[in-house]
């Protein structure tokens, strides 16, 4: 199905996420897997040239913040990265996507399982990441919802955005 020009400029504005699948930093376009978009559109989403530098430029600006700083921080996109993102539909109708934001990734180990049965007491995580970011002890509350289907431990390592 192709949609004209005025049906290409509107923009849902419904916020997807999902990972960079391919991106060729050399010519600076990719393509993000996205279940949702994948399901509503039966694709991968097409990331352009503009939103890839845009993410670029975004993603060297924040490297410069005292908080934000590591030796470790990657200075471009990378296959993997989590992304957030809306989607257009290009003149074709196939999904492009637009506002790419890079997804920080943290790192941690579980201190304390959800409690299944309650569903009122969280679990915690531990992060030496987050304490240096945000301040604190670096711990994290972990909610059962926010695990889904997976069953965690006391000591399992988990990366989280």
């Amino acid at each position: 199905m192709t949609r004209g020009p005025a049906e290409t400029a509107t923009c849902d504005e419904q916020i997807y996420y999902g990972a960079l699948k391919s991106y060729n930093d050399r010519r600076g376009f990719g393509f993000i897997a996205c279940t949702e978009t994948a399901a509503e559109f039966g694709r991968d989403v097409y990331m352009a040239k503009l939103e890839g530098q845009m993410a670029i430029q975004e993603l060297m600006a924040s490297s410069t913040d005292s908080e934000s700083s590591s030796d470790e921080a990657p200075k471009s996109l990378q296959e993997a990265d989590l992304v957030r993102f809306t989607v257009k539909l290009s003149v074709e109708g196939f999904p492009q996507a637009t506002q790419v934001h890079r997804l920080r990734k943290f790192h941690g180990s579980v201190l304390r399982t959800p409690l299944e049965g309650d569903g009122v007491k969280p679990g915690r995580l531990i992060s030496q990441e987050v304490a240096h970011v945000f301040g604190g002890n670096g711990e994290v509350l972990l909610s059962q919802e926010a695990c889904g289907h997976v069953r965690l431990l006391r000591g399992d390592g988990v990366s989280f955005c």
